[in-house]
């Protein structure tokens, strides 16, 4: 339970974090949004995240 806990803060803080900086400095992020580096470093990051988050619950799924 802890455990699930943990994984679901891993997988949601960052999506989290960037809405903030969205909400708090606007003018930093949409230059992720404008920017076609930007488009395609949230697109790395967004297939990291997933990723990440599969492992998580892989690992999560292993009964030791």
């Amino acid at each position: 339970s802890q455990q699930r806990l943990t994984g679901l803060i891993l997988t949601f803080y960052p999506p989290a974090l960037g809405l903030l900086l969205l909400a708090i400095a606007p003018h930093l992020m949409t230059v992720m949004f404008e920017e076609s580096v930007g488009r395609i470093l949230l697109g790395v990051a967004l297939v990291l995240q997933v990723l990440g988050a599969l492992v998580i619950r892989r690992i999560l799924r292993l009964d030791v």
